[in-house]
This record gives C-alpha cells, structure tokens and sequence, in this order.
C-alpha cells in the first residue's frame, strides 16, 4: 500500500512539474497568465494600494523593507503581550511580559532565536 502511495506522489509530481515550471517562469518575468484574467482582484489591490511594477531604487527598498518589519514586529508584539485572552489558547497560556514579549519578537525578527522562555509553556503554538 505504502509503494502505490509513493508512486501516486511521484506521478503526481512528475505530471505537475513542466506546467507549473512554465507557470512560475511566466510569472516571474512579469508576464499575464490565464489564472491572472480569472482572479483579476490583485490588480485591483495594487491600484488601491499605490503599488506599481517599476523598480525600486535602494531608498524605497530600505523603507519598504523597514516599514514591513515595523508592522510584522507590532502585530507579532500585540499577539504574544495578549495570548492570555485571545481565542486559540487551549494550553491556557498567560500573557507575556512587555519585555519579555519584545526579546521575543525581536529574536523571531532577526532569527537570532534567543529564547527567554520555555519553549510550548510561555508560547502559543502559533509561534513555535
């Protein structure tokens, strides 16, 4: 049983493999697909946004790399001081300390992993 499972995965890979190729190559030389004319909603998003398709210089990089760790940091943040009273905490885990809470988002931002908690016991499962 464990054989024909193998060999349906592999089959399934090998079927899968030089239309997603094209796929992903069409997509990365910014070229419209067909899944781009059925969910045309991305480009709707963009324009609201202001995003465009030309290239950044370093400047607008540095500050959009900047601004989205900034917003990665304070939702991580938000969510690791209040998992005491979010939904989703069947380990009844409390809520972190404020500088705790911020070691620990600032080590899983900078994957320095410096933990200064045990592990499953002060986190939710969310995070580790």
């Amino acid at each position: 049983m464990e054989l024909i499972q193998i060999a349906l995965v592999l089959a399934l890979v090998v079927l899968f493999a030089i239309p997603m190729g094209r796929y992903i190559a069409r997509v990365f030389s910014l070229e419209e697909t067909k899944l781009d004319r059925i969910f045309g909603f991305e480009k709707a998003i963009y324009k609201v946004s202001g995003i465009t398709q030309s290239e950044m210089n370093w400047k607008q990089y540095a500050k959009a790399l900047l601004l989205s760790n900034l917003a990665m940091f304070g939702i991580c943040y938000v969510i690791i001081r209040f998992q005491g009273v979010l939904p989703g905490n069947p380990g009844g885990i409390d809520s972190m300390d404020p500088l705790l809470a911020f070691n620990t988002v600032s080590s899983f931002l900078t994957n320095t992993n410096l933990q200064h908690y045990s592990g499953e016991s002060g986190l939710l499962y969310l995070f580790v």
